[in-house]
């Protein structure tokens, strides 16, 4: 079994930017689920938002958390950085 990590930071994609995902590669699983456990939805935490139930799909890799907040984000921005706020919620910052 996997440690519990409370941080992850992970690259935003080309694709997670222009399709409003947080995606990670196969080899990021473990770090992934060290985070998020075996959870099918999470709860997010924004700087100005709070998203429900975003559904974890585990065999795409991806979360979706919006397209209209990827989109707005500075072109420097390149990171996704996943930190575990309660038992239930993840905060959610761009790097």
């Amino acid at each position: 079994m996997c440690a519990v990590q409370k941080e992850l930071v992970i690259p935003l994609t080309d694709t997670g930017r222009k399709c409003g995902y947080i995606t990670w590669r196969k080899k990021d699983d473990a770090d992934v689920k060290s985070i998020f456990g075996n959870s099918s939805y999470v709860n997010l935490v924004f700087d100005n938002s709070y998203q429900k139930n975003k559904t974890v799909d585990w065999e795409r890799r991806r979360i979706g958390i919006t397209w209209t907040l990827t989109r707005n984000l500075s072109k420097k921005v390149s990171a996704i950085a996943i930190e575990k706020q309660t038992r239930n919620s993840w905060k959610v910052s761009f790097k």
